[in-house]
C-alpha cells in the first residue's frame, strides 16, 4: 500500500458501485481493470474502472478532484435507463424508441431505505440480511482490496 494512502476513493466509495451491480446481476465471474491518479498528499483522488460481469461491460469513475455530476445509465437492446445518484435513486428517466418516461420518488435522506430494511431485519430476529448477504459483502470487499493492489502497482 502507498505509505500516505488511506484508501481514497477507492475504500470510500467503490463497494457502492460493486455492491449496487452485484444485486442487480448476480454475476458468476467478475473481472476489473483499474487505473488511478493521486492527488498532492498521495491519497488515491480519482479512478477510472472497467468491469466485466459475465458477459455485462460496465464503466465507472469515481473521483474527489471536484464537482461532477453523478449518474448511471443502463443500457439494454430497445432502450435505456439513465438514473441521478444512482445509490438512492430518487429520479429516472427510460428510453425507448417510442420516447421517455420519467419517474420521480421523493427520497428525504439516502440511507432511509438502508435503516428500515436494517431494523426490519433486526426485528425479525435475522443476523444477516437477505439482500445484502455476508456473501455478497465479502465478495464486494475482495473486489475493493483488489483494485487498491492493482493501484499501487501502478
Amino acid at each position: 500500500m502507498h505509505e500516505k494512502d488511506q484508501g481514497g476513493v477507492v475504500y470510500g466509495s467503490a463497494s457502492y458501485t460493486f455492491e449496487y451491480l452485484d444485486y442487480l446481476l448476480e454475476p458468476a465471474e467478475v473481472i476489473v481493470q483499474a487505473l488511478g491518479t493521486r492527488g498532492k498528499t498521495g491519497v488515491q483522488d480519482s479512478v477510472s474502472l472497467n468491469i466485466k460481469m459475465d458477459d455485462v461491460l460496465i464503466s465507472s469513475r469515481i473521483s474527489m478532484r471536484g464537482p461532477a455530476e453523478s449518474f448511471a445509465f443502463f443500457y439494454f437492446e430497445n432502450g435505456f435507463i439513465k438514473t441521478n445518484e444512482y445509490w438512492k435513486a430518487d429520479r429516472c428517466e427510460i428510453h425507448t424508441g417510442r420516447g421517455v418516461e420519467l419517474i420521480e420518488k421523493t427520497v428525504d435522506f439516502e440511507m432511509k431505505y438502508e435503516v428500515a430494511h436494517a431494523e426490519a431485519c433486526i426485528r425479525q430476529g435475522l443476523s444477516e440480511s437477505p439482500v445484502m448477504t455476508a456473501e455478497r459483502t465479502l465478495r464486494c470487499c475482495v473486489l475493493v482490496d483488489q483494485i487498491v493492489e492493482s493501484l499501487d502497482r501502478q
